[in-house]
């Protein structure tokens, strides 16, 4: 059984949104995370979208 090109598409989306995270967050701690609202509406945003 094959995986639909919709569900592979909608995959690849979320693995770019995980790589963008991951991208946004590298180096960071807990506290510097909260503290940066920048970078908490870019990861709530890549949520949105995955």
């Amino acid at each position: 059984m094959s995986i639909p090109l919709r569900a592979k598409k909608h995959l690849y989306d979320i693995l770019e949104a995980l790589d963008a995270i991951h991208s946004f967050t590298e180096g960071m701690g807990e506290n510097e995370f909260l503290n940066d609202a920048l970078v908490q509406a870019a990861v709530e945003r890549k949520f949105e979208i995955g």
